[in-house]
């Protein structure tokens, strides 16, 4: 049974820390914030390091795949076909809100919260294998990604792009007004939801919920977690299917929480 809150204090049990959970860099990472192309990512067991399969534009400069001090990092200098071309087309999203006061008053929302981007015909994705267990990182980023073919651990900040992943486990997601999609999620999963961004999630495997959200975004979680720390205000939404202990909600504002039990 699903219990709707808005606006409300609940005090519950579910208490955890993940603030180091994301944060360590090592080794093993691999950094695309300086790479806002189509991109697509695969596990491959085989591999001791990342490698780079397919550079991504036809023509023009072409990625590059470097070892840091912080570990892998990839570069894809800008060109005409890892930009919006006149073919192209994009969409933003926005927040329209009609507030009325006084007895018998109703108010009503309109939140558009994904923003997606048609790239040029020229614009191929930029193909990278990595080994198990490599941590993506990437800030303040706007492209297009695809990771499959294994479980992925992610500290990515999405500003207006677009990140998919068919498995995703003990990471750290920050959405702006772009949108993040895991088709099966487990560990222990930190996500803050800013501006009109989105995430949906397809499948829980029982992972530990520590969410966030402000603004006008969403977050769709399907199946059950093991446990949820949230805190939300705004006029955003936040639903998850089910949670198995006492989850702990913090809500203001006209945001809506639906937690079943």
């Amino acid at each position: 049974m699903k219990t709707p809150v808005r606006g409300l204090v609940v005090a519950g049990l579910a208490v955890f820390s993940l603030g180091c959970m994301a944060s360590t860099v090592s080794a093993q990472t691999l950094n695309i914030s300086a790479c806002t192309n189509q991109i697509l990512l695969q596990i491959n067991s085989s591999l001791k390091e990342p490698q780079l399969i397919r550079q991504g534009a036809k023509t023009g400069a072409q990625a590059q795949l470097r070892p840091t001090a912080q570990g892998w990092a990839l570069q894809c200098p800008v060109t005409p076909s890892a930009t919006s071309s006149t073919s192209g087309k994009s969409s933003g999203s926005a927040v329209y809100t009609n507030r009325a006061i006084g007895p018998g008053a109703v108010a009503t929302q309109n939140i558009g919260g994904k923003s997606t981007t048609s790239r040029g015909e020229e614009s191929l994705p930029i193909t990278l294998q990595a080994p198990p267990g490599w941590q993506l990182v990437a800030k303040a980023w706007s492209g297009s990604l695809r990771a499959e073919g294994g479980v992925w651990s992610a500290d990515v900040e999405i500003a207006s792009g677009e990140m998919v992943f068919s498995k995703l486990q003990d990471s750290r997601v920050v959405v702006d007004a772009g949108s993040l999609t895991v088709q099966e999620l487990s560990g222990r999963f930190e996500g803050h939801v800013r501006g009109a961004g989105s995430t949906e999630v397809a499948q829980m495997r029982d992972p530990a919920l520590d969410l966030q959200l402000s603004g006008a975004g969403s977050m769709e979680f399907k199946g059950r977690a093991a446990s949820a720390r949230i805190r939300a205000s705004g006029v955003g939404s936040i639903d998850i299917e089910h949670v198995t202990s006492e989850p702990t909600i913090q809500a203001s504002g006209l945001v809506t929480i639906s937690v079943g039990r």
